[in-house]
């Protein structure tokens, strides 16, 4: 990704999502510097050139500071935004809504890694942030628990977890679904295929859970 730019990632956190997503983040980075820091080679060299947000000596870990304690009467984000690194053109607010679409590709790009604390860890915060957009998506603990079990024993690359995964919380992300669709398509070029592969295939089945997002973008472009 050459910059951050608005019309690539475009997508909006209401003021209550925005505190719980910039804990998320929270998580998210120390997720990537401790469980998955040691992602393969290929992925470094990869997301150095794909994401601005990424560091130079471990791309995963991002770019975000922890944020403070929300604060309730200001919507919960002046703390957290007030510690996000500065980008040319992007107000604080479009920089956490960036930091989120990069955090969750991330997140994807490693369901199909082959430690199994990695992809584990990776569902289940990808799975924190549905449940951030769309409560209704804990109500199914049976469905996860297989997906999580499948995402364990499954030795034919993780397709088959991952795309049931995106079933079932990809409606919950239709938001932000354009933006998604925009970052993981670079994964196209990918040189580890299983990166690539997973990358596909949650990607097809996030533009097929909200296919109506895509005809209305097609129906405004024209």
């Amino acid at each position: 990704m050459e910059s951050l730019k608005p019309h690539q990632i475009a997508f909006t956190l209401s003021g209550t999502e925005r505190p719980l997503v910039g804990e998320w983040i929270k998580v998210v980075k120390d997720f990537f510097a401790t469980t998955a820091a040691q992602v393969a080679d290929p992925l470094v060299f990869f997301s150095q050139n794909s994401f601005t947000n990424a560091s130079a000596s471990n791309p995963w870990a991002v770019q975000v500071s922890a944020p403070t304690t929300p604060d309730n009467r200001s919507g919960g984000t002046t703390n957290f935004l007030s510690e996000l690194e500065p980008a040319s053109g992007l107000s604080l607010v479009e920089i956490l809504e960036s930091t989120t679409v990069h955090c969750t590709v991330q997140l994807i790009a490693v369901l199909g890694h082959h430690i199994e604390a990695v992809r584990l860890g990776a569902l289940q915060l990808l799975l924190q942030l549905a449940t951030i957009f769309d409560k209704k998506v804990v109500d199914s603990k049976k469905k996860m628990d297989r997906i999580t079990l499948s995402l364990q024993t499954d030795d034919k690359g993780y397709h088959v977890p991952v795309h049931e995964f995106f079933h079932y919380i990809g409606p919950a992300l239709s938001n932000m679904t354009i933006a998604l669709v925009a970052c993981l398509e670079m994964f196209y070029t990918c040189p580890d295929w299983t990166v690539r592969g997973i990358c596909i295939t949650a990607l097809g089945r996030i533009v097929y859970e909200n296919e109506k997002i895509f005809v209305e973008e097609d129906h405004h472009i024209l």
